[in-house]
């Protein structure tokens, strides 16, 4: 899995409805398989009872598919995964 810090990862345009809607990455998960997963960040375009707009969601989309095009790439690369911890050993 990579992670990236909120606003610096890569970004997805996905198709809801008739319309491209863009979505932040916030990670990617790499299966054993050769899939890929994609977690975003989007605002679903909607009409709650009040005459709000839609929503903000969290998502996961397969990658690739016909409803997913790149946006743009990450700024920085992605976050490392966490490191063991090291016990330290008194002396």
């Amino acid at each position: 899995m990579h992670c990236w810090p909120y606003g610096a990862g890569p970004a997805l345009y996905v198709l809801v409805g008739e319309r491209w809607i863009y979505a932040t990455v916030t990670a990617r998960a790499d299966y054993q398989d050769s899939r890929v997963a994609y977690h975003v960040d989007i605002e679903l375009p909607g009409q709650w009872e009040d005459g709000r707009g839609g929503g903000g969601y969290h998502r996961a989309y397969w990658w690739p598919q016909t409803g997913l095009r790149s946006a743009h790439g990450p700024t920085p690369p992605p976050t490392a995964p966490p490191r063991r911890h090291q016990s330290i050993r008194s002396r």
